[in-house]
């Protein structure tokens, strides 16, 4: 179980820091200016291509073993996520990662990103290795690993935002995310979709000041 958690946390942070690279080199602006969608800002018609790609395949993959797909659900999911909501986690990443590009500049959209990336891969498994005091607003989690994930991920969103900005960002996501506020025993909103949203939203009002 632990190994497969280390995996999962090292692919979701891995596909964080793929789309910022995709943005930061243009690659998603140059790919939405050949997709008619004028609603949308340039680099986000492609990613609600790729959300609906997914959707689609998530339906699928609950009655069909599809190949490739199949391959990545037995190596980082849950195996109790496999059947109900296969590919739960990458969903919810690209739909944060969807709604930061299309809400903010770039410049917060990628410091947003790379707070999910860093902030939640690092938080699991620094908590996972030396977690030793438990995190007061949770059950699973544990302060070190949160401090950690504030700490990397700030730093790593000073490429894009003033550090002062990238650390208040870090530290509210964070906190929202470490809050464990669930209904029947699950938590209501996924850790990929809370953090980049809630880095965007204090991005924007530290830059609206």
């Amino acid at each position: 179980m632990e190994s497969l958690e280390v995996k999962r946390q090292v692919f979701h942070g891995t596909l964080g820091v793929v789309f910022v690279a995709l943005l930061y080199f243009g690659t998603l602006e140059w790919l939405g200016d050949m997709i008619p969608l004028s609603v949308l800002r340039s680099p986000a018609r492609p990613l609600l291509i790729f959300l609906a790609v997914g959707v689609t395949l998530i339906l699928l993959s609950r009655k069909y073993r599809i190949p490739l797909i199949y391959w990545f659900l037995t190596n980082f999911e849950r195996r109790e996520e496999i059947e109900v909501f296969p590919g739960r986690g990458a969903f919810f990443a690209v739909l944060g990662i969807f709604l930061v590009v299309a809400l903010f500049e770039l410049p917060i959209a990628m410091a947003s990103i790379t707070i999910l990336a860093l902030g939640d891969s690092i938080s699991h498994l620094v908590g996972q290795k030396v977690g030793r005091t438990k995190h007061p607003l949770s059950k699973v989690k544990f302060l070190e690993g949160h401090i950690a994930g504030i700490l990397i991920s700030a730093a790593a969103a000073t490429l894009f935002v003033p550090p002062l900005w990238a650390l208040i960002a870090a530290s509210v996501a964070m906190f929202v995310e470490g809050i464990d506020v669930g209904l029947a025993g699950s938590r209501m909103a996924d850790d990929n979709l809370i953090i980049p949203v809630t880095a965007g939203v204090v991005l924007f009002i530290i830059s609206s000041l």
